[in-house]
C-alpha cells in the first residue's frame, strides 16, 4: 500500500476530554445508544485482544471495556497525550503511530472497530486493509460513521445545502471535515470485494435533532438514523 493512499487517518468530532483527572463522559444519548446496540449485539462474548483504530482519547474502548482483557488503541501522535490517558486508563495500551500501518502483527486482535473515522478519509484502502490484515479468523470487526441519510442531512438536501467536503467546525481535535458521508449500502460496499470478510449485521442507531432523540425507531424510519454500525466477520 503506497503513501499516497491515503492522506492521515483524521479525527471525529464528538470527544469531550477532562483534562483535571476525571474520564472523558459520553458527549451525547447517542453514544449511549451505539453502546447499549452493540452489548445486546454481542451479549455474553469476551474478546483477548482488541484494537481502536484511530481512537482518539479511547472513549469507545472506555465504554466497551467489558468485553476484552486485552484493550488496545492506536492514533496519529499529535492526537494523544500519553502522560494524561495513562494516569486514568490504566488499563488501555495507547500506540501512537503513523495513519499507514498498525504497529502490530497480523491476525493479532479478536475484535477490531473504528468509530467515526471512515467519513474523514479520501480514500478507505488503508483502513480496510490495516484492519483486516490485524483481525484475526473469525474475530469481527466494527465501522461506525454517521448515516448521510439522517434527517438533518434531508433537511439540508432540500435546499441544496448538503455538500462535501463538509466543515463542521472545531474540536478538540481540531477542524472537523467529513469527506463523504456513506449510507448503509455504501459502507457495506466498501467490503464487498474482500472475500475474508463477511458482512453480519448493519444497526441504525438513534433518530431525531438535537436534543430529541429516540434509541430505536419504528422500523420504516430506521433508514432516516443517525448514525450506522456496520459489523463484518473475518472467516478467513
Amino acid at each position: 500500500m503506497g503513501e499516497g493512499d491515503i492522506d492521515i487517518l483524521q479525527k471525529k468530532e464528538s470527544i469531550i476530554i477532562n483534562m483535571n483527572g476525571k474520564l472523558p463522559k459520553r458527549s451525547c444519548p447517542l453514544d449511549l445508544f451505539i453502546t447499549k446496540t452493540l452489548k445486546d449485539f454481542f451479549r455474553n462474548n469476551k474478546f483477548n485482544r482488541s484494537l481502536d483504530i484511530s481512537s482518539g482519547v479511547g472513549n469507545a474502548s472506555y465504554y466497551l471495556r467489558g468485553y476484552s482483557s486485552m484493550l488496545h488503541c492506536v492514533d496519529l501522535d499529535k492526537y494523544l497525550d500519553m502522560f494524561t490517558l495513562k494516569k486514568y486508563y490504566k488499563k488501555i495500551h495507547f500506540v501512537k503511530y503513523d495513519g499507514k500501518h498498525i504497529p502490530y502483527k497480523d491476525n493479532a486482535f479478536n475484535l477490531v472497530y473504528s468509530f467515526d473515522v471512515i467519513e474523514h478519509l479520501n480514500n478507505y484502502n488503508l483502513l480496510t486493509h490495516e484492519a483486516i490484515c490485524v483481525l484475526a479468523k473469525n474475530g469481527y470487526l466494527i465501522i461506525g460513521t454517521p448515516n448521510v441519510n439522517r434527517i438533518g442531512n434531508i433537511l439540508l438536501r432540500l435546499f441544496y445545502k448538503l455538500k462535501f467536503p463538509r466543515k463542521l467546525g472545531n474540536s478538540y481535535y481540531g477542524e472537523c471535515i467529513h469527506i463523504k458521508e456513506l449510507s448503509d449500502k455504501e459502507l457495506q460496499s466498501i467490503f464487498s470485494d474482500i472475500a475474508q470478510i463477511k458482512h453480519i449485521k448493519s444497526f441504525y442507531v438513534g433518530f431525531g435533532l438535537v436534543n430529541f432523540t429516540l434509541p430505536k425507531p419504528p422500523n420504516f424510519l430506521n433508514r432516516y438514523c443517525n448514525y450506522l454500525l456496520s459489523i463484518y466477520q473475518k472467516i478467513s
